[in-house]
């Protein structure tokens, strides 16, 4: 019989076996990744996502979804990896946390996950040729990228910054070896709120569909119906800024391609006119000759551990009744 509340060890294997990435979710949020660059990438600050009561700021190189990719196959690998690998200080981790000009940095302490892998099982992940020296290349160049990005989290008079990773991508056979930040590692562990990205899923969108896939995930962690949102503000949320004319054009355009993109097992998308209702439906019942687990009536799996309010992504429409998650209250 199938159970109703799988245990976090549980659920860590669950995930682990369908291929999902765990990302933080304010993270996912927040507007860190451009679908395509083009030309000379530059380097952003002042990169805000409200969280928990604080502030999240980001800086760091430009991202686009080939680096996104390469951060979501090291945190789908290492969450198959959970057991295998002991956490570590953030103090302990050459290159982990920045420069602080002595300021007390309580990311210090905080725990943060060594990973050991290959740019071969990074291949796989991204759906890239295990043998593609130039997908080495690229998988080289992302974490170079990754890790030159600081966050910086505040809360009244609490104060932590890290870099996203931290570790190298070797030549000879290829290893990589490199530490997850403490927010992703939470995220990993499933001690702090996270959305799920299945890599099976994100091989095969174009770029405007997978960073959509990606935001829409942290968005919605768990299933059912969802908020109305415009198409303008989730347009937004995939480019990390506003648009006007022939460029807004042609975002809504490859906004609805992208949207089309979503594979129907996982979402339902019914367009009213410039808004959206999208819905995600309960994944984790379609895996395998039984259902891994069923929730009680009235029961979302909503992955939130801590209390999060996200209002501004999913403007509330009164037309239509909705369900609300924790992070909507």
């Amino acid at each position: 019989m199938a159970q109703s509340k799988p245990t976090p060890a549980a659920r860590r294997s669950m995930d682990a076996r369908q291929g999902v990435a765990r990302q933080d979710m304010a993270l996912g949020l927040s507007p860190l990744v451009k679908p395509i660059i083009r030309g000379k990438r530059v380097w952003l600050e002042g990169i805000k996502q409200s969280w928990n009561g604080g502030l999240l700021e980001l800086a760091g190189p430009e991202l686009d979804a080939g680096d996104l990719g390469v951060l979501l196959a090291l945190l789908a690998l290492a969450l198959r990896n959970t057991g295998e690998q002991r956490l570590e200080p953030g103090l302990a981790v050459q290159g982990m946390l920045p420069k602080s000009g002595g300021k007390p940095n309580s990311a210090g302490d905080k725990d943060v996950l060594p990973l050991q892998t290959t740019l071969a099982a990074i291949c796989r992940e991204i759906g890239r040729d295990t043998e593609d020296g130039r997908a080495h290349a690229a998988i080289r160049a992302s974490i170079k990228r990754l890790q030159g990005v600081v966050i910086e989290a505040r809360s009244g008079d609490a104060w932590a910054s890290t870099h996203l990773i931290a570790g190298a991508a070797g030549r000879g056979k290829g290893a990589v070896s490199v530490a997850l930040n403490y927010r992703l590692t939470r995220a990993v562990l499933g001690t702090a709120s996270y959305g799920r990205i299945r890599m099976s899923v994100w091989r095969r969108l174009s770029p405007v569909g997978q960073c959509l896939y990606h935001w829409l995930a942290c968005w919605r962690p768990g299933y059912g119906t969802c908020p109305p949102i415009w198409l303008d503000t989730l347009s937004r949320h995939v480019w990390g800024a506003e648009a006007a004319g022939a460029t807004l054009r042609d975002r809504r355009r490859m906004l609805l391609a992208a949207l089309s993109e979503l594979p129907s097992d996982e979402w339902t998308v019914q367009i009213h006119g410039k808004s959206a209702r999208i819905e995600r439906k309960n994944i984790d019942a379609q895996v395998g000759p039984e259902p891994l687990f069923l929730p009680t009536p009235g029961e979302e799996p909503v992955f939130l551990p801590t209390p999060t309010r996200v209002f501004a992504h999913a403007p509330q429409n009164e037309k239509g009744p909705c369900i609300k998650l924790l992070h909507e209250m």
